[in-house]
């Protein structure tokens, strides 16, 4: 059964008359350019871009997170692998992960067929999965119980298989990472 099957099954998505719930949070669809579009249009300005980062993991790490842990008592692996399940439902594309560990909160998570990063191959200079990057940090703070973030290392907008991104707290980024943090946290 699917995750979209066990979601309808047991109520937790609605569609209702111009509202769409999941887990009691609306939700919303978009064209797949309307996302591209607007990255495109930020990706050049790194307040923007840091902006956008921190609106998406601010929105699951304040909202939508903590509604999903009292709904379902996950344990870290289960809300982890919840949140991957979501972001392939939800059209991000095929999210895995690459590399875990618990005991340092940092990761490799990687997105073949991006969303955002397909539909802008050879039209960006530098990485752009914004969006999903910080909906991802937000999961991850979520499912950690700690303050985590997210930088994306390699991208298929810049002719990569896949993107790559790597998770952790900040200043272990900072510490490896400072050109990207600085980009696109700080």
């Amino acid at each position: 059964m699917s995750m979209f099957e066990e979601l309808m099954l047991a109520k937790n998505i609605s569609f209702n008359e111009g509202k769409i719930e999941l887990l009691k949070q609306q939700v919303v669809m978009l064209p797949a350019e309307f996302m591209s579009d607007y990255t495109s249009e930020i990706n050049n300005d790194p307040n923007k871009i840091k902006e956008i980062y921190q609106a998406g993991k601010e929105a699951i790490k304040n909202n939508f997170g903590p509604g999903i842990g009292k709904h379902y008592s996950f344990n870290f692996s289960d809300f982890f692998r919840w949140y991957i399940s979501l972001a392939k439902l939800s059209g991000w594309g095929i999210v895995k992960w690459a590399e875990f560990d618990k005991n340092s909160y940092s990761g490799v998570i990687t997105i073949e067929d991006s969303l955002v990063g397909t539909n802008l191959k050879n039209k960006v200079t530098s990485p752009c999965d914004h969006i999903i990057r910080g909906l991802m940090a937000g999961s991850a703070t979520s499912a950690f119980l700690i303050d985590v973030d997210m930088i994306e290392t390699e991208c298929i907008a810049l002719g990569s298989e896949k993107c790559k991104f790597l998770m952790g707290k900040y200043d272990y980024l900072k510490s490896k990472f400072p050109d990207i943090v600085t980009n696109c946290i700080d």
